[in-house]
């Protein structure tokens, strides 16, 4: 409101040593994920302008990108009142008739937070296994949606697990949509604002701990998801204007999650983040992260940006859970086959990439163990391992960098350089100090 202004969007820049921490943070309810990509892209530019002295101001968000949220906050404020708006259709929103007493329970519950890594090839592994259930070619579902379906499957099956919930009535998946492109016509892209939409899939707690169910439950989060149309949209926009007080609205899920409800929210689209040049001393951003505790809650899942190719490529979820089902879950066999192919980890002190993972039942102390069997990523020697199934496992950081070849001395050594244009163009493997060549092209004039 003009008369009482709030703060939308704070940011601070931690210098470490070799880098830079950027935190955002921002009031989801106005900003959302897009909306935040958006400033951080102009905001990117104007540090390469900065620092290249090709402008003299500073970025300025009011100035910059208000341009496009006036129109746009008028076609998400008024629908065409064809539709009635009922609160009783939309089962993936619950209205307080008066101010809750307490918080949702998630928001109690004292959480742990960790990152796993899919690689591109346990998604396609995953994609293929989730349409081989089913062998219907004819209805198409992502990586994404059988990635959704695995982690409701096993969250859900590592609360049950951990004598958290029953097998008894029916577990909900909420996921969130961004709207822009749903619209018709479509909202500009940059267009800062939240249109974030819910969508709700519902199955049967037994039907969902079935390992077959994959396939069913990710063609259940696709028709979810296709379901957020412009007739969609105006409906939501036509109860939002109809109830009495929209701040008592909450998404359904959030009542029992966990319990038997998973949230679910993405950020994969988002992988421009990576490609983002800050300019001279900055460059480009490595990795994203959540800080715990900020944004996330027990039973809020997060798919984090799509990692680039130079850095393996890939997918990183964010997962939430309390200390015993967050145990369970990594002994979940499912979970960890997923994980499992291609991806790397810290074995022997050495980056190495992993061929294979057994899981075995738990012994006599109640302990489910892991072996583990990789490969060094530089010179090919084969590592193995045994742990808990439920430790955690250091991850290498790996990267990838191109690199024009400048000389060859006479002991095999490179002399590499990153701007010039020499004939031959090699793809150089970093990790931990070390180096290796693992690709060369000779380039056409």
């Amino acid at each position: 409101m003009a008369d009482r202004p709030i703060p939308v969007l704070l940011a601070q820049a931690n210098f470490i040593p070799g880098g830079v921490l950027l935190a955002v943070n921002a009031f989801n309810t106005v900003l959302d994920s897009s909306s935040i990509i958006t400033i951080m892209e102009r905001w990117a530019r104007h540090c390469r302008m900065l620092a290249s002295n090709r402008m003299t101001t500073w970025f300025s968000p009011e100035t910059d990108l208000m341009s496009t949220r006036t129109n746009g906050v008028v076609r998400l404020s008024y629908s065409s009142k064809l539709t009635p708006g009922f609160i009783r259709d939309h089962p993936e929103y619950h209205y307080f008739r008066e101010d809750p007493a307490e918080p949702p329970p998630c928001l109690l519950k004292q959480q742990r937070t960790q990152v796993f890594y899919f690689s591109n090839a346990a998604l396609a592994a995953l994609e293929r296994d989730a349409a081989g259930e089913c062998g219907d070619n004819d209805r198409l579902i992502s990586r994404g949606d059988a990635l959704c379906a695995l982690i409701w499957r096993s969250l859900i099956n590592a609360e049950r697990s951990a004598g958290a919930i029953d097998c008894t009535g029916s577990s909900t998946l909420q996921v969130t949509v961004d709207g822009r492109t749903r619209m018709s016509p479509p909202l500009a892209q940059d267009f800062l604002g939240c249109t974030t939409l819910i969508q709700s899939v519902d199955t049967d707690v037994r039907t969902l701990l079935d390992p077959t169910s994959l396939y069913s439950c990710a063609s259940a989060v696709r028709r979810a998801t296709d379901g957020i149309t412009p007739l969609y949209i105006d409906d939501v926009i036509t109860m939002l204007n109809t109830i009495p007080d929209y701040t008592r609205i909450l998404p359904y899920a959030y009542l029992d999650v966990l319990g038997k409800n998973v949230c679910m929210t993405s950020w994969a689209n988002f992988d421009r983040i990576y490609e983002m040049d800050w300019g001279v001393g900055l460059g480009k951003c490595e990795r994203v992260r959540v800080p715990n505790k900020t944004g996330l809650f027990n039973g809020l899942q997060i798919m984090l940006p799509e990692l680039p190719q130079n850095a393996g490529g890939g997918i990183e979820v964010i997962i939430a859970l309390e200390k015993e089902p967050m145990k369970m879950l990594k002994q979940d066999k499912l979970w960890s086959s997923a994980l499992r192919n291609g991806g790397c980890a810290l074995l022997k002190s050495r980056p190495a990439k992993i061929v294979e993972i057994l899981t075995s039942k738990p012994g006599k102390y109640g302990h489910a163990k892991v072996s583990i069997e990789a490969l060094d990523v530089f010179n090919g020697k084969k590592y193995q391992d045994i742990a808990p199934a439920h430790s955690n496992m250091e991850v290498p950081f790996l990267r990838k960098k191109e690199y024009f070849v400048l000389m060859v001395s006479a002991d095999g050594f490179l002399t590499l350089f990153d701007e010039a244009k020499k004939e031959v163009l090699v793809v150089v493997l970093c990790a931990m100090g070390e180096e290796i060549v693992v690709d060369a092209k000779e380039m056409k004039e």
